[in-house]
């Protein structure tokens, strides 16, 4: 074979397109990668800006946490102490040393707090932590005195910072008025914030060092302020504020976050800001954007770094490129000339196997089709009975799916099956070569009813494996015409006479009867309506026994306390807080019985209007309702939205519930459970209520909806609540109720 590749036209190509498309390629390349750089810093930049937003929103939502709950136990002490004070005020005379031991206890147990003290209505402090020896000290000129002086009713005030009188120290006073023993303004009781507290806290807070945590009153006016681990004490009481914070605050924010140039420093920072709940204080937590994204500056020059070190890498590979294809290239050359003639041959070759491949596939489909639309059903198994394969007809008889069958074994699916060693034994004659015809009784997994089939199976080998097939016809239509054939052959004629005479005596019976059921219909549309509200009211009784069941624990509960607080003071153990844990925990209770009346009053309203109402909320009333004889438990998921008469629906459930809870009972049911599964399913919500009580006998589970139909004895069932719950959901709700038995018990299933 010749050599001289190079003068073959086909071999040919243009050194100068293969550079321009190296070029072309490189670029692309490189414009990717620069790309995915911009893209990557971009996104970073964003993680990190939301990161150092989350931060100051978290910060600034803890220290809103911890400034409102150590305002609220300040605010209970001074009630504590203004009890007090009032107390020893109407009895003529203040114990001094009493009062200024109980204001030293109340200051030990907050260490927030830099003192605590009283003023007489004049404005002099009396009593309290701390005051210097011999000298009197006047706060007549406070706001917060003023105010509170000019209404006593006020409730708490919080001042401004000012300087303390008593410590020297810029507090925040947080004040309540003292009532005298005529009703008049009697003084008030204080405690003091040391601002030095705030900032020592905030000091431990890591928000860089150009980073603030301040507070504000109402007003904007600091109260104090942290630059990174530092205290700024000159800002205090000015109220300078950024135009982003105005316009929040002008919308009614009570919190959030806003990037703005400081006006008390000039520094740009991210600032999340939040009112303290119930007071009139802010706190404001920033961070500067200079070192917050520093570290992404770092970052995006090390991105830079590497993407010029790429490109220039890249140019110098795609020149190396150039030259290896250029020889690749005249290599190829000889080895097409090869190429061609192998490539002929294979084609040759590939025509003949697709011919071949066409012809299987055509025999395939015939056998498939045939398989799937035999009027017999087909069902293939294993020497053990797994079932691997079967056709539509089968599946449709068993009424199952093809996932289904996979999980079933013959044995699962038939009537009293002969012992597994006797299948296995048949089964493997079979596989050995032997065939079989016969007739079986065949049960449906789902519902169990039984039919019986006409089968016959033959060895089958898929693949390499060794398998069973057969061939069932359903054959219950045959035995059932035979049957019937013989019974009346014998007796056709003399049935004719008599159906002759009965025609004759029915056609008068008929006559009379529609007389009888013009009246016979309104008087059962009465009667349905009688039932419904006996049921109703049943219903009502028993929901009454069921509050009185709840209520009896709580009712035990509130007199273990009571008797509590006796012993207690017999015992001279008696002080605040276990009057405060008494108080709560009989709160408690009450709330809990509070909520059964209504939960209680909401399950009984007499409304007959159709709302929309969420399935969800109505069966965790119910359960909340029902006697605990059962362990409930709800699968849920997602909250299910009708609509209807929600009380009628909630009958519905009672009832059938109560079924369960009865059944439970009388079999004496050692570990009784009730499953109730809410789901939506094509704009229709479905509740499954499933037991564990054995379910319902199979010669009457069609009655269990029929009127007065019950297995109860007369002091225990009337027999007209399912079918008062049937007659709710299918004709006041237009859905479907109905009842099945599963392998543990009865199944109800509600569809709106």
């Amino acid at each position: 074979m010749s050599r001289n590749f190079k003068n073959i036209p086909e071999l040919q190509f243009s050194r100068s397109a293969f550079l321009l498309r190296l070029i072309a390629i490189t670029l692309l390349i490189n414009l990717f990668v620069i790309g995915i750089a911009a893209w990557s810093l971009r996104h970073s930049w964003l993680d990190n800006h939301e990161r150092t937003v989350v931060s100051t929103e978290n910060i600034s939502l803890v220290l809103e946490k911890y400034l409102s709950g150590t305002i609220a136990k300040v605010d209970l002490m001074l009630m504590d102490l203004k009890e007090n004070a009032e107390a020893q005020l109407a009895g003529g005379r203040i114990d001094e040393q009493r009062l200024n031991k109980h204001m030293s206890h109340q200051l030990g147990l907050l260490p927030e707090l830099d003192g605590v003290g009283l003023h007489d209505r004049r404005g002099n402090v009396l009593y309290g932590t701390g005051l210097p020896a011999g000298r009197q000290v006047n706060i007549a000129d406070r706001d917060y005195f003023q105010v509170l002086r000019k209404a006593p009713k006020t409730g708490l005030v919080i001042s401004p910072p000012v300087m303390g009188k008593i410590s020297g120290k810029w507090v925040v006073i947080i004040a309540r008025a003292l009532e005298g023993p005529d009703g008049s303004f009697g003084g008030v009781v204080f405690g003091a914030f040391a601002l030095d507290h705030f900032t020592a806290l905030f000091s431990n807070i890591d928000v860089g060092r150009q980073g603030t945590i301040m507070l504000r009153d109402e007003k904007m006016r600091v109260i104090a302020r942290s630059i990174g681990k530092d205290a700024s004490w000159a800002l205090v009481g000015r109220h300078d504020t950024a135009p982003e914070l105005t316009e929040l605050l002008k919308e009614g924010r009570s919190s959030g976050t806003y990037y703005a140039t400081s006006p008390l420093d000039n520094i740009n920072r991210i600032t999340s800001f939040r009112k303290v709940d119930g007071y009139p204080i802010f706190v404001f937590v920033a961070k500067s954007k200079n070192e917050a994204f520093a570290q992404w500056r770092e970052d995006a020059a090390k991105v830079v770094g590497v993407v010029t070190t790429f490109t220039c890498l890249s140019l110098f590979y795609a020149y190396q490129f150039f030259v290896r294809r250029i020889r690749e290239k005249e290599a190829e050359a000889e080895l097409r000339l090869h190429h061609h003639y192998l490539e002929d041959l294979v084609k040759e070759r590939t025509s003949e196997l697709e011919s071949r491949n066409r012809e299987l596939e055509a025999s395939e489909g015939l056998l498939r089709s045939v398989f799937e639309n035999i009027c017999d059903g087909i069902v293939i198994h294993d020497s053990q009975g797994r079932i691997v394969h079967a056709n539509e007809q089968w599946l449709k008889m068993l009424q199952i799916t093809r996932e289904e069958a996979t999980n079933l074994t013959i044995a699962d699916v038939s009537d009293d099956p002969p012992p597994q060693e006797e299948l296995t034994k048949l089964w493997e004659s079979v596989i050995a070569g032997d065939t079989r015809f016969f007739e079986w009784r065949t049960r449906r997994p789902h519902d169990g009813s039984v039919f019986d089939a006409e089968v016959f199976i033959c060895p089958f080998t898929s693949r390499g494996r060794q398998l069973v097939m057969g061939s069932v016809r359903d054959i219950t239509e045959r035995k059932k015409v035979e049957q019937e054939l013989s019974k009346h052959r014998d007796h056709l004629e003399l049935l004719v006479m008599e159906r002759t005479e009965e025609l004759a005596k029915a056609v008068e019976e008929t006559r009379r009867e529609t007389e009888q059921r013009i009246g016979v219909v309104e008087e059962l549309r009465r009667k349905d309506q009688l039932l419904i509200q006996q049921s109703r009211l049943a219903a009502m009784g028993e929901m009454m026994g069921n509050i009185a069941h709840q209520w009896r624990q709580p009712l035990n509960v509130l007199g273990l306390v009571i008797q509590e607080l006796k012993l207690s003071y017999e015992v001279g153990i008696f002080d605040e807080e276990l009057l405060s844990a008494s108080v709560s925990k009989a709160m408690n209770v009450i709330e809990h019985m509070s909520q059964t009346i209504d939960d209680f009053r909401y399950l009984l309203d007499s409304d007959k209007r159709r709302v929309r109402f969420s399935v969800n909320d109505v069966v965790q009333r119910v359960i909340s309702m029902v006697e605990p004889r059962s362990k409930i438990e709800i699968i849920a998921e997602k909250e299910c939205m009708i609509d209807g008469m929600r009380n009628e629906y909630w009958q519905v459930l009672i009832n059938i519930i109560n079924n369960s809870n009865d059944a439970f009972c009388e079999r004496n049911i050692q570990d009784p459970r009730i499953t109730i599964h809410i789901e939506s399913e094509n704009d229709r919500c479905i509740v499954t209520i499933s037991d564990n009580a054995g379910g319902i006998p199979d010669g009457i589970i069609e009655k269990v909806f029929d009127p007065y139909f019950t297995t109860k004895g007369p002091d225990k069932g009337t027999g007209i609540g399912l079918f008062m719950s049937k007659t709710i959901i299918e004709q006041s709700m237009k859905g479907t109720l109905t009842v099945r038995n599963t392998a543990e018990g009865a199944e109800f299933k509600i569809e709106v």
